[in-house]
């Protein structure tokens, strides 16, 4: 008697069976048709009993004499075009059929002389028999486990690991570290890119000592893909020659397929973008305000004031970090207290944000702090009790963290993909409130070195697109600015719409609807909604102009399209930093690209590239799952007190002379700002006139034709009839 012999993967438990459609017929009696042969595979001559030509609808795969077993094993293992719930059917079917084999295998008739049961063949055996298409899917799935968990590929070749393969699947043999890294790394997914908006651009230096530069593209809906790497260490970095390489991959995507171009505040990387924004009327030039405000608190913190607390912080944070005694202590008192969010944190050189983590690290744990100076001194070295014996210690630290506070907060808003040019302001706005609301005597010559220098920094990277889209914001409301900016924000919109290749009869018009805007005139009375977006809204209102009049929404959707920050390109060297390791410095520049190519499709479709692993889980779940297996939070951390005191001690002293107000307080009102720190915008237009007669004439319109006007002109006249 021969046994039949088919391979079977293990079901989701929560798959759904395909119920077949039953249909009344009579019954002739015998043993059921296969479901195989219903929807899923063609049946052809019968060639013996129970055996059929075959061919499977979805792959066209071919039996000459096929049994039913032969392709249910072929549905539910090998089939890479087989529909999902096809797959999981089959699955269950023969997870069903085996389980129901081993229950019943007690009650079967056919033993052995001394009454065992007779052993089948496949309990021995499996097939060594793959199709090419699952040998394919296999292969995908090995790469897709060596790029995502950055395994060496030489480890594909290890004795014990083509074991463990082999004991998974024996009729599987894996490709050589050559095949697996070479062609079946550069069969990268092609994705079809949307149109797109921003281009950002960042250098860096690998562990092999090579100057690395990414060039990134961003969508219309703030997707950001990896263009290409180039190796540039053979050449110098000058404005112009980054501008040359700038230039080449925009003319290789196509000029018109741009809105801005978006990087840090480097002179050569600043000079190369006003080549291009020269070059391209139609591209922004847009300064990376993460980056901008970044560099605040750089300042902020080498204030003597904070140099003196963080130094202060560090000593506590370095002892309970390296004292087993002292760190068990604190873990008890902190277990007792109730103490959430974590233990003592350290700062990230170069991630200025940290230092927030930092001191309110040390605020949080404050009670235990004390209990253990009072109570078991002897746990705590001199130097910690120094500190926190020191007068007015924790006041100090509380203030810091109020300062550093909104700049994290900032810096976390502007570097999301969904960050807009109105957050920039925003942020700017946040922060501005916040040092104004600092203590004016305990604390007097830090506010005052905080407002200098936040005037500084402010008079460096505030650029007017910024302010312009504040106002653009549907939120916008008039009780947030001072008076008179109006003028400047018309004069603001009309060169960039210039720049856009408008006429001076259509920039004529967009000033007037930007001033039915202000006013909330129809179209523009329409309330936003709580999930809408800023470019959802004005691009609800478009068809609310006659075709191409819309010359304000024109306006509105470019600017709201622009990512105002270059942090994809942080998050591009933090990959390739992983990726290189350690050990990993002969990696190609190509392999490297295409390994984070694949990373990054893998990481954006998870659900899809994980179907066995993703069934019970949604997609969120499985991005904080890689999220939590990839955190190393002890990475980058300045572990000596020293290192800190260096920095500090070659950082210079800011000079505070006279006392100084914030500039942004002569454009926003601060003061309806400062009592609710995170609801800025508010949603009111209380103090605009209720009516506003325009009393323009209307001018005939002609795309051929243009007219005598004076932007300057049209800009005072608007102010004067408001």
């Amino acid at each position: 008697m021969s046994t039949q012999i088919f391979t079977f993967s293990n079901p989701s438990p929560n798959a759904t069976p395909i119920t077949p459609t039953k249909k009344k017929s009579k019954n002739s009696g015998g043993r059921p048709k296969s479901l195989v042969w219903r929807d899923n595979a063609i049946q052809g001559r019968k060639e013996s009993e129970g055996h059929y030509e075959a061919t499977c609808v979805y792959c066209d795969l071919f039996w000459k004499k096929g049994s039913p077993q032969e392709l249910e094993a072929h549905f539910a293992n090998d089939c890479s075009k087989v529909p999902a719930d096809t797959r999981n059917f089959f699955l269950n079917h023969l997870a069903a059929k085996a389980e129901g084999n081993m229950t019943n295998l007690s009650s079967k008739k056919r033993k052995l002389n001394d009454g065992s049961i007779q052993t089948k063949m496949s309990e021995f055996h499996e097939s060594s028999q793959l199709s090419e298409d699952r040998i394919h899917e296999i292969d995908r799935a090995c790469v897709k486990a060596f790029v995502v968990c950055g395994i060496s590929w030489h480890v594909i070749e290890n004795p014990f690991f083509v074991e463990f393969l082999k004991t998974l699947r024996p009729g599987y043999t894996p490709p050589s570290k050559e095949l697996l890294s070479g062609r079946l790394n550069c069969s990268c997914e092609h994705t079809s890119y949307e149109r797109f908006e921003k281009y950002t651009c960042d250098g860096w230096t690998n562990s092999a000592n090579e100057s690395i530069w990414d060039f990134l593209i961003h969508t219309l809906n703030h997707k950001e893909y990896l263009w290409c790497l180039k190796d540039l260490s053979s050449e110098s970095h000058t404005g112009e020659f980054l501008a040359k390489t700038i230039d080449e991959i925009i003319d290789e995507i196509g000029p018109a397929n741009f809105s801005a171009i978006v990087s840090d505040s480097g002179a050569n990387i600043r000079n190369a973008r006003q080549i291009i924004t020269e070059k391209y009327k139609n591209i922004l030039n847009v300064r990376c305000m993460a980056h901008a405000i970044n560099l605040i608190s750089k300042d902020i913190c080498s204030t003597s004031f904070a140099n003196r607390i963080l130094t202060k912080c560090n000593t506590i944070v370095t002892y309970f970090k390296k004292s087993h005694q002292g760190g068990s202590a604190l873990k008890e008192e902190a277990k007792a207290c109730g103490i959430s969010g974590g233990g003592l944190k350290k700062w990230v050189n170069t991630r200025w944000h940290t230092m927030y983590d930092c001191v309110d690290s040390i605020m949080r744990h404050k009670v235990p702090l004390e209990n253990l100076k009072c109570e078991k001194p002897k746990n705590l070295s001199t130097a910690v009790l120094s500190v926190l014996r020191s007068r007015a210690f924790f006041d100090d630290v509380r203030a810091l963290a109020f300062t550093l506070r909104p700049i994290k907060q900032s810096i976390a808003a502007l570097e999301s993909q969904s960050c807009t040019l109105a957050d920039c302001f925003l942020g700017l706005a946040k922060l501005g409130a916040a040092i104004k609301k600092l203590p004016n005597n305990d604390h007097r010559v830090f506010r005052q070195q905080c407002i200098s220098i936040f005037n500084r920094r402010y008079a460096e990277f505030a650029d007017p697109i910024y302010l312009l889209c504040f106002f653009l914001h549907p939120y916008y409301t008039e009780i947030c600015w001072a008076r008179g900016l109006f003028r400047d924000l018309l004069m603001i919109a009309d060169e960039i719409f210039m720049k856009m290749g408008k006429n001076k009869a259509e920039r004529k018009e967009l000033m007037h609807q930007m001033k039915q805007y202000r006013i909330r005139e129809k179209p523009f009375d329409i309330e936003m909604g709580d999930t809408e977006t800023p470019y959802t809204w004005w691009f609800s209102i478009e068809d609310s102009f006659p075709k191409d009049e819309d010359y304000l929404v024109q306006l509105a959707l470019k600017l709201f399209s622009v990512t105002p920050h270059a942090a994809g390109c942080e998050r591009v060297w933090s990959s390739l930093g992983w990726i290189y390791g350690k050990r990993r410095t002969r990696l190609g520049l190509n392999k490297v690209e295409n390994m984070y190519k694949l990373s990054a499709y893998y990481h954006a479709n998870v659900k899809k590239e994980l179907p066995y692993y993703g069934i019970e889980k949604s997609t969120e779940e499985i991005h904080q799952i890689l999220i939590d297996a990839h955190l190393n939070p002890d990475q980058d951390l300045l572990e000596l007190e020293d290192e800190l005191l260096d920095y500090y001690n070659n950082e210079e002293e800011i000079v505070i002379g006279e006392e100084e107000e914030l500039n942004i307080d002569n454009i926003l009102d601060l003061d309806a700002f400062v009592d609710t720190l995170g609801d800025i915008i508010e949603d009111s237009i209380d103090s605009v006139e209720d009516e506003i007669q325009d009393n323009r004439v209307d001018v005939p319109m002609n795309e051929n034709d243009d007219i005598e006007w004076d932007p300057a002109a049209e800009a005072d006249e608007i102010i004067n009839t408001m």
